[in-house]
């Protein structure tokens, strides 16, 4: 049994805005994490910044992963998971915010910058497969309608006689 179309369709542009935002946080943390090694921003503004965008990186992963349960996406659930779980891990033992004294003493920063570009490829690894599915459902409902997605007959050029 499959949902209607229309329910998939927004579950997947649902997913593709979700993980748009996770492919964010990850290269906005870095982004910062760079700027604080370049002395453009000191420890503790580093720290306000990044510590506002964890808990909705959280709960935007666990949207997802309801979502991926939700529509039986066993592919991307399994990556989506494990970010989760890690997710989940850093929360229960409160290492989830970063504090700016051991920040500004450099034992989090190599660290925190490695984490990040792992999330960063996690998040990649989800979006593949999702944006694989959306595009063949997409194929999939113009061809049922009969509408050629890459029909230029209509464009002439006009011709110059000599």
């Amino acid at each position: 049994m499959s949902a209607p179309i229309i329910f998939l369709s927004c579950y997947w542009l649902i997913s593709l805005l979700c993980i748009g935002f996770l492919l964010f946080v990850p290269v906005f943390t870095i982004i910062v994490l760079v700027d604080l090694e370049r002395d453009h921003l000191n420890p503790v503004e580093m720290c306000r910044i990044i510590n506002r965008l964890i808990l909705p990186e959280y709960v935007v992963q666990g949207l997802t992963v309801i979502l991926l349960l939700f529509f039986q996406c066993w592919l991307e659930l399994v990556p989506s998971l494990s970010l989760l779980a890690y997710h989940s891990y850093l929360y229960l033992h409160g290492k989830h915010r970063f504090d700016p004294l051991r920040v500004y003493k450099g034992y989090e920063l190599k660290t925190a910058k490695r984490r990040q570009i792992l999330k960063f490829f996690g998040y990649v690894i989800c979006f593949i497969p999702l944006a694989y599915r959306m595009t063949n459902l997409t194929l999939q409902t113009l061809r049922k309608h009969e509408i050629d997605p890459v029909s230029y007959t209509h464009l002439t050029l006009p011709t110059k006689r000599i």
